[in-house]
This record gives C-alpha cells, sequence and structure tokens, in this order.
C-alpha cells in the first residue's frame, strides 16, 4: 500500500499541475487539457483515468475531446496501474458538457451536451469522444469555452466512479468563429474562473451547482415566459447497468502506443436551449 499512497501523491500533484496549466489557456493556445485518475481498486493494479480538452480544431471553431480509460498509468508506469488492459464491450462509459461565458453577462453558462451516455463497443483500453464544433459555434460565436467530461467504468459488477464528479478541461478563451466577418462577440478573457474550480485549476465538486443557466444563440441567457433564467440540471444520466448498444456515433479504432485499442467515437452533440 505504501506503493499505492506514494503514486496517489504524484498522481495528484501532476493532475493539478496539468489543470492549473489548463486553466491558464488562452486565444493563443492551441488547446487546454486536463487529466485525472478519480479511481483505483483496493488492489491497486486496475484504475481509470478521465481526460478533458478542448482546442481548436483544423477548422479554428473550437474541437472537444473527453475520453475514459482504463489500467493505464502513463504518469509513472508499472506503479498501481500496471499495464494497458483492454475492457469489453460496454463496460467504459463517457459524456461530454460544454460550457461557455455569456458575453451578456460575464458568467459561466451550459451551452451543449453529448445527446446520449457512450460506450464502447469492443474490447478497448480507450474510448474517446470528439465533437467539432461547426464554424458559426454551438453556442455564440467566439468565447471563452470550457468542458466537463463525465466518464466511468464498468468494475466488480456495478459502474465507478459516478458521473456526478466530471473533470474540468480548463478555459479556453475566444474560441470559434464569429457568425460574420463584420460580427465579433465582446471578448471574454476578462471572465471570472468558475466558482467551482480553484486557483490551480482542480475542481471542487462540492462548488459544482445542481443547476445552472442556459446560454442562447445570441449571446444572453433563456428566459422563462416571466422573464427569469431557465435552470437545468447540471448532471448527466448514470451509466446503464448492461447498455443497449454503444450510443451511435461514427467510430473507429487504433492501436495505441501502449499497445492497448482506443475505440474513437464522433458523437452527436444538442444544444441545451433547443431541448427546452
Amino acid at each position: 500500500m505504501r506503493n499505492a499512497r506514494i503514486h496517489q501523491g504524484l498522481v495528484a500533484l501532476l493532475a493539478a499541475v496539468v489543470m492549473a496549466i489548463g486553466f491558464a489557456g488562452s486565444a493563443s493556445a492551441h488547446a487546454v487539457y486536463s487529466v485525472d485518475y478519480p479511481w483505483h481498486n483496493s488492489a491497486g493494479d486496475h484504475c481509470m483515468v478521465n481526460k478533458s480538452q478542448v482546442g481548436d480544431g483544423e477548422s479554428g471553431g473550437g474541437e472537444f475531446k473527453g475520453w475514459s480509460e482504463s489500467g493505464f498509468n502513463e504518469v509513472v508506469p508499472f506503479v498501481d496501474c500496471e499495464y494497458p488492459r483492454n475492457r469489453p464491450a460496454g463496460h467504459l462509459a463517457d459524456g461530454m458538457q460544454i460550457w461557455v461565458v455569456s458575453p451578456a453577462t460575464n458568467e459561466w453558462v451550459l451551452c451543449a451536451r453529448t445527446d446520449k451516455t457512450y460506450y464502447n463497443t469492443k474490447e478497448a483500453f480507450s474510448l474517446q469522444l470528439t465533437w467539432t464544433a461547426p464554424a458559426a459555434g454551438m453556442c455564440f460565436t467566439d468565447g471563452s469555452y470550457g468542458l466537463y467530461n463525465h466518464a466511468a467504468i464498468h468494475s466488480d459488477g456495478d459502474w465507478t466512479p459516478t458521473f456526478n464528479n466530471p473533470l474540468w478541461s480548463g478555459v479556453h478563451h475566444n474560441l470559434g468563429w464569429p457568425t460574420s466577418s463584420a460580427e465579433t462577440a465582446a471578448s471574454t478573457k476578462s471572465a471570472p474562473r468558475p466558482p467551482w474550480v480553484n486557483a490551480d485549476g482542480t475542481m471542487d465538486p462540492e462548488k459544482m451547482p445542481d443547476k445552472a443557466k442556459v446560454a442562447d444563440p445570441d449571446g444572453g441567457v433563456v428566459t422563462d415566459k416571466d422573464g427569469k433564467p431557465v435552470k437545468v440540471n447540471t448532471r448527466l444520466p448514470a451509466p446503464e447497468m448492461i447498455p443497449a448498444n454503444g450510443g451511435g456515433g461514427q467510430r473507429t479504432t487504433k492501436v495505441a502506443e501502449n499497445g492497448g485499442t482506443v475505440e474513437v467515437v464522433e458523437v452527436d452533440m444538442v444544444r441545451v436551449a433547443d431541448t427546452l
């Protein structure tokens, strides 16, 4: 167990550093990225890795990626998580939520979500979700964006950890194209840090709001008939105990340098405002 405690300390330290770097992202950054090891078994040889990333993408309109990975420690090899361990189909789950700063209110609001929970459809150690934003933007035009990645692994007959502890990617400022050459949204580079994100970039789950305001396509927030902001649940549904299918999307597989199989899914996203 001593090695396990040493490993946990090293992982926690690295995760904090990576998240701090990710939070410091700016318009000049290609991507902001965070990684965390939210769970490992009591034997110390099996773990889950959660990764969350926001990048420019080839079009500059924005590219969002989330990973649910099993059993590979890329920080300190052969300590605790000893080797890549492919999991059976339906044993890795992932979902993403995109947040953006409203130019109208300068606050973080929920923009888009994966249309469903996604699962691996074949034996793989890594399930990678990816979505490229359209040039006109799913939310506003250019603005400050961040990603919550919700990841889980099926182990010992149940899912762990729950989807209620997502990983924050960090902030990417001025991401995306304006809707026309003459239109550019107000800069949100001075946007406040989300209240649930610590100064070092790490996330405080206890401060994560249960409800959030919703972005509308015009830079404001969705309101009801009385003009009050509409709020929605910030949680994603827990993974199905026995998934009926993988969740759709265009899928490809590749072999990673460590020899494990990665299943890559081009997912569908829905604008939360369109579901109200």
